[in-house]
């Protein structure tokens, strides 16, 4: 479809979108934009310019943009627009310095003005500081020393396994460097008696020796991190956002 009718610009939610990147071949695209998920590791195509873009719908979509010009095992979200200003606070509502983790705040005409027939909501979520309306987005981020900001995870998207907190996204990251490999997603899960254990879920055309690939991920993390369970799938569910439709894994 994009060959035939010679698209140039497109933007694809994350999960979708790095399938197009790594298996579909293009001649039309010269701008293509992703988003909507913290994007895992690829070397970007050649043959046009890929972006990693991250925008919160309450910031009327896109807020940072970043290039991607070469394989990175960990894809900045990039630089604010121009008419954005964005804020890496603490706990306490205090500014953080380069490198430091902190909640990403964003401030501009593209912050909205609250959430339809939810009048109670905004008071959680949007605040005012030195003068500036700003949105608390609850992700957690950094500055590089370049500029540009790294995307550590969700407030809330840290789970506790064996007492260490960890990224889902960190497991996924190194499931998809495994050989064959093609996509991935990995879930938290509550054991009966307590405390949690995680799960993978990994599409591949070959069948993955479930053994080989633990033993891959335990040679580059810690034990706590490898899944308690794998199953090979024939692709990631996806909701209809195209995100990865968690309840559907479960």
């Amino acid at each position: 479809y994009f060959n035939a009718n010679q698209i140039t610009h497109s933007f694809i939610t994350t999960q979708v979108g790095y399938q197009f990147a790594t298996n579909v071949e293009n001649r039309s695209l010269r701008h293509f934009s992703v988003g909507g998920e913290k994007l895992s590791a690829l070397t970007p195509p050649t043959d046009y310019q890929m972006y990693n873009c991250y925008g919160p719908t309450e910031c009327t979509i896109f807020t940072t943009v970043y290039p991607l010009k070469q394989y990175e095992a960990d894809i900045p979200i990039g630089k604010p627009l121009d008419n954005l200003q964005l804020f890496i606070m603490d706990t306490n509502g205090q500014r953080l310095p380069l490198g430091a983790t902190g909640e990403l705040w964003v401030s501009g005409p593209q912050v909205s003005r609250g959430y339809l027939n939810l009048p109670d909501k905004p008071a959680e979520t949007f605040v005012t500081w030195n003068g500036k309306r700003c949105y608390r987005t609850g992700d957690i981020v950094r500055y590089l020393p370049d500029g540009n900001i790294q995307f550590v995870g969700r407030r809330d998207g840290q789970v506790k396994i064996r007492g260490f907190r960890i990224e889902l996204k960190e497991v996924e990251a190194v499931i998809r460097d495994f050989p064959g490999i093609k996509d991935a997603t990995v879930q938290a899960f509550d054991y009966e008696t307590g405390g949690k254990y995680i799960a993978a879920y990994v599409v591949s055309d070959e069948q993955v020796d479930i053994k080989e690939l633990h033993a891959f991920i335990g040679k580059q993390k810690p034990p706590y991190m490898i899944p308690a369970a794998t199953m090979q799938i024939d692709s990631i569910p996806l909701n209809q956002n195209q995100k990865v439709n968690r309840k559907e894994t479960t």
